[in-house]
């Protein structure tokens, strides 16, 4: 089973973290890579990768950066893929490792894994906004999207003004 994961994702190759400069994360060519303080939920390094002309930089695991990289620039599903195929073969492992049935496989990954994540989103969103996701209003978050570092609402902001200031 495993093989077939194996067969399915382009496997991260060792290299140091600085080869990945020149390379592309999606269809964006990374200039330059930075190192972070900061860790992953489980301790693993992360990094800073500064992307096209340093408009943007993403922090991101050490071990996703290297096997979602990329010598020529792809779109943004293969990038999707880049990153997730890695996760999923993790978990597949530990599925053919556990012995667990099919369907309590199923179970887990199908309902139980899905339950927890949801109630992660659930729970953040709520702390977040100070009230459950599912009674957030589009006021709340033009509230949120108006209101300047020093806590005072700005004029409202419209798709036009964010298009002209960018």
């Amino acid at each position: 089973m495993l093989l077939l994961w194996n067969s399915l994702i382009n496997m991260p190759n060792k290299m140091n973290i600085n080869n990945l400069v020149g390379k592309y994360f999606g269809p964006d060519k990374i200039e330059d890579v930075k190192d972070s303080d900061n860790k992953t939920y489980l301790g693993n390094p992360m990094v800073i990768l500064v992307l096209e002309g340093g408009k943007i930089e993403k922090e991101i695991s050490e071990e996703m950066a290297k096997s979602a990289s990329t010598t020529d620039p792809t779109d943004l599903t293969q990038l999707r893929d880049l990153v997730v195929c890695p996760l999923v073969e993790k978990i597949m492992g530990l599925v053919v490792d556990s012995g667990l049935t099919v369907e309590d496989t199923q179970y887990a990954v199908g309902s139980k894994l899905e339950l927890s994540l949801n109630d992660a989103i659930d729970r953040a969103s709520s702390k977040l906004w100070g009230k459950p996701k599912n009674t957030v209003t589009f006021a709340d978050m033009e509230a949120i999207l108006t209101k300047n570092d020093d806590g005072n609402t700005d004029k409202k902001t419209t798709q036009s003004e964010d298009k002209s200031s960018s």
